[in-house]
């Protein structure tokens, strides 16, 4: 934008840059950044040291246990110790284990819940199809069984 007498301001230095970038190739691009001298890396200070250990750390962990699923998957065994609920099991075992919980996570708490009332209880609940009244005779029973049995 001009100024009141006329002069070119300050804006009008940006937009003439700008009209003369935008006019170049995107070759011109590459090569301008390739002249630019490389910025000197300054030290890191001890924080960030510790930090980008820790960081590799944490990627090199992920990197990990993600090589661990592919083999998992595959169904290689690895003698190697693996997470404490994990260890003496097979990466096969691991495998089905970690499907059971995608199948689980997939389908939500509904076929959960479905599972839970068909497999039923001792308890009378309802055991698949049976309606509560029958779970609750098979219950009783069940009970009358085991007390006849204690010879009580």
């Amino acid at each position: 934008m001009r100024r009141e007498d006329g002069r070119p301001g300050p804006q009008d230095d940006v937009e003439a840059d700008l009209d003369e970038l935008y006019a170049l190739p995107p070759s011109d691009f590459v090569a301008r950044r390739e002249e630019r001298p490389a910025r000197a890396r300054t030290p890191r200070t001890e924080t960030e040291s510790a930090a980008a250990r820790k960081n590799g750390a944490a990627e090199r962990e992920e990197a990990r246990a993600a090589e661990a699923r592919r083999r998992a998957a595959r169904g290689e065994v690895r003698h190697a110790p693996g997470r404490a609920g994990e260890r003496g099991r097979g990466a096969g075992e691991r495998a089905a284990a970690l499907e059971e919980q995608l199948a689980r996570a997939r389908t939500g708490p509904e076929r959960t819940r479905a599972e839970l009332a068909s497999r039923g209880s001792a308890t009378g609940r309802p055991r698949g199809n049976r309606s509560a009244a029958e779970c609750a005779a098979a219950a009783a029973a069940r009970r009358a069984e085991r007390s006849e049995g204690d010879g009580t």
